[in-house]
């Protein structure tokens, strides 16, 4: 083709008339043909855009207000899909998460521990932030992530249900109960700075160290008067208080291990002081904690995982770990006491009856250490349901005796941690571990008895040494404190029992134990929260280590009794409220208590949803029977609802041959086979995986515990 005729082709195309873009966007001249001689040198893409014809006519399109609504109610939705979606893990085959939330502490009121507790929650005390790009690193398995998954697949579907609207306690519960569960999702690292105090009393913002002036008074106190806080370990006091002015009077560098050491320490001291002072004392002391606290979490970040075996390392880690249980963080205090139960292996703590007291001066405290070490590990092994790092087969070292510098109520003591947590890491193994679906009906029933006999026994020996007791402080005003830590005896005592007990099947005549036990641990702790009401600070070091270093086990037990039972669950729904009307008052004064409380108050405002609508679904005499039986069908589904999900999650005994198992346990007769009924049924109850079932809803709970950092 001639020049002139692809000219000519050119001046009659239409798209030609204009210069491309990429000319007109460079200003040079275009010589307009397809593609332009620029665009062909360069390699790029020659696009001509056509203006739009001036005359062209331009359609409205009129929205009504009916549209426009429906339109915002599309976007709302897509814009929680974007957010669920953004939130979803990525290796579960699981549609629905949750939006990702942080607690916020409030001020609590005022406490009576007379009146029941009615939990109102309200939206502010639960703010849902934006998702971080950081998570857990099991997130994406284990029991926290089935938990979260079934309570949220629990609370979307009954908010799906339009009968949710006949009653408006279920739906208040259901949202309430949907923010605490997104509170799992948080990455830890981002609330190290929740800790630090906003009070003026104390210098810095929190993460500063407090000025010299400010902790000498503490040294000086502990040097005149030793805290009850690890009375059993006596020279740990003396290492606080040398490590502690080397770190504020000399210049050298103070090594992360002794920071951490100093700070847990300076922590508990603090925590303990301000339990036995009063007034501006009290507060100053329990600001000072906080801000240790926080320093220690700090520098917990900056401590290496290939840190060498030593005894001060071991130590340092083991107060660190018994700290953290007090902040309600418990897979960074297992990972902590699993770190030190190492460094006692690998130096060789477990084997020491082959070393004799006089040939090595560190004998006691090398001793004192790692019994210290195996009853906090066990006990937390019952808790989180682990498996214990340190075996009994692989002990031998003995128990220390009592000597001028330890005294004999302090060994007593550990004697009877140590003699609980042999029980523990037995239960975890026998009764709750993988060998437990292999085992006969009776055999479960008298090895969980077995070990309820010896508690039994260890506390009859208890109560035999009680005479000899004698206060953990050398300060008169810290007997209120010792008092407390040896009425918290029967809590470990009971809620272990609770766990043996729980067991044994559900069908099984002697399961009702189980409950009872249960009942005793929260009546138990009533009675002692009342006698702690003059002074809130004692009650929030008893929290600490006593309550938070027992399993949630009798909580969960009396609830579920509530759910299977809600017509006559009067008596124990007041168990729970009078239990979470305990922790209000340590709230303001310890996240880790904030957290414990929301917590366990939205089950107990599950637990009234449910006994309400239940109540209405059965209905009342002297009212229009028609309506009732509307109601109740109406009510129907939400109860299904929750009966199906809640069973899931382990807090309602699985249902066999279409009867509902009975939480308390109360055995029935058979047709054919006596008590136990038929050889099926007999197979049936064996095979029956409720018992895991329960026990992984029980230990997931502490998945919503769960705000560490790694």
């Amino acid at each position: 083709m001639s020049d002139d005729d692809q000219i000519a082709k050119r001046t009659t195309s239409g798209a030609a008339q204009r210069a491309c873009d990429n000319c007109r966007a460079r200003k040079i001249r275009c010589d307009r043909g397809s593609p332009c001689s620029h665009c062909k040198s360069t390699g790029i893409a020659c696009r001509t855009t056509t203006s739009k014809a001036a005359g062209e006519k331009k359609d409205r399109v009129q929205v009504s207000k009916q549209y426009e609504n429906k339109i915002d109610r599309i976007e709302s939705r897509l814009a929680s899909i974007e957010q669920l979606l953004r939130q979803s893990n990525s290796t579960k085959a699981l549609d629905h998460t949750v939006q990702s939330g942080t607690t916020s502490a409030t001020t609590s009121p005022n406490w009576n521990s007379s009146a029941p507790y009615t939990p109102h929650i309200n939206s502010s005390d639960l703010q849902v932030n934006e998702p971080t790009s950081l998570k857990h690193p099991q997130e994406d398995t284990g029991l926290q992530a089935d938990s979260t998954a079934a309570k949220v697949v629990l609370e979307e579907s009954l908010e799906r249900d339009p009968t949710i609207s006949h009653d408006p306690q279920v739906g208040s519960a259901l949202k309430t109960l949907r923010k605490l569960v997104s509170c799992a999702h948080i990455d830890i690292a981002t609330k190290a700075d929740d800790l630090r105090p906003s009070s003026g009393s104390i210098s810095g913002n929190g993460s500063e160290r407090p000025s010299w002036d400010q902790v000498r008074p503490v040294v000086e106190r502990v040097e005149r008067e030793k805290p009850a806080a690890f009375s059993w370990m006596p020279t740990l006091w003396d290492d606080m208080c040398q490590k502690t002015r080397s770190m504020y009077t000399r210049p050298e560098p103070v090594s992360t291990i002794d920071q951490v050491f100093v700070y847990s320490c300076m922590s508990n001291t603090c925590s303990e002081f301000s339990s036995m002072d009063f007034g501006e004392a009290a507060d100053t002391n329990h600001q000072l904690s906080a801000v240790f606290s926080s320093l220690m979490l700090e520098t917990l970040k900056t401590v290496s995982l290939l840190t060498p075996a030593s005894l001060e390392a071991a130590e340092a880690l083991l107060v660190a770990a018994t700290t953290t249980v007090g902040m309600c963080k418990p897979s960074l205090s297992w990972d902590l006491i699993c770190a030190t139960a190492h460094m006692c292996q690998n130096l060789g703590y477990n084997r020491l009856a082959r070393i004799k007291p006089s040939s090595d001066p560190l004998y006691d405290r090398k001793t004192i250490l790692f019994w210290s070490v195996y009853a906090m590990e066990r006990s937390m092994a019952i808790r989180l349901g682990r498996t214990p790092v340190i075996q009994d087969y692989d002990i031998d070292t003995p128990m220390i005796k009592p000597s001028e510098e330890i005294p004999a109520t302090a060994i007593a003591m550990m004697r009877f941690w140590v003699d609980c947590g042999k029980i523990q890491g037995k239960i975890c193994a026998q009764l709750y571990g993988p060998s437990v679906p292999a085992m006969g009906l009776e055999e479960r029933a008298r090895t969980a008895e077995g070990f309820v006999d010896q508690l039994e026994t260890i506390r009859q020996d208890r109560i035999a040494e009680s005479g000899n007791i004698t206060s953990l402080s050398s300060d008169p005003r810290g007997n209120q404190g010792t008092d407390l830590l040896l009425q918290g005896e029967d809590i470990i005592l009971y809620s272990t029992i609770t766990v043996a007990l729980y067991a044994i099947p559900s069908r099984h005549p002697r399961h009702f134990r189980a409950l009872e036990a249960a009942r005793k641990c929260l009546s138990i702790n009533r009675a002692i929260s009342r006698n702690c009401v003059d002074n809130v600070y004692a009650w929030t070091t008893y929290c600490h280590w006593v309550l938070m270093h027992t399993p949630l086990t009798p909580f969960t037990s009396v609830f579920c009794n509530i759910i299977t039972h809600p017509q006559e669950s009067q008596s124990d729904l007041s168990l729970l409220e009078d239990f979470v009307s305990s922790l209000q008052s340590g709230r303001r004064l310890s996240q880790g208590i904030e957290k414990y409380f929301q917590l366990c108050s939205v089950f107990v405002q599950v637990a009234q949803a449910y006994v309400r609508a239940k109540k209405t679904q059965l209905g009342l005499t002297g009212h229009n029977q028609t309506t009732l039986q509307e109601t109740a069908r109406d009510l129907q589904p939400a109860i299904s609802e929750f009966d199906q999900h809640l069973s899931s999650l382990g807090f309602l005994g699985q249902q066999a041959d279409g009867a509902q198992v009975d939480a308390c346990g109360v055995g029935s007769v058979g047709e054919e086979g006596g008590l136990w009924g038929t050889e099926q049924q007999q197979q049936a109850l064996l095979d029956d995986p409720g018992l895991l079932d329960w026990y992984s809803g029980n230990v997931s709970l502490y998945g919503l515990l769960e705000q560490d950092f790694y």
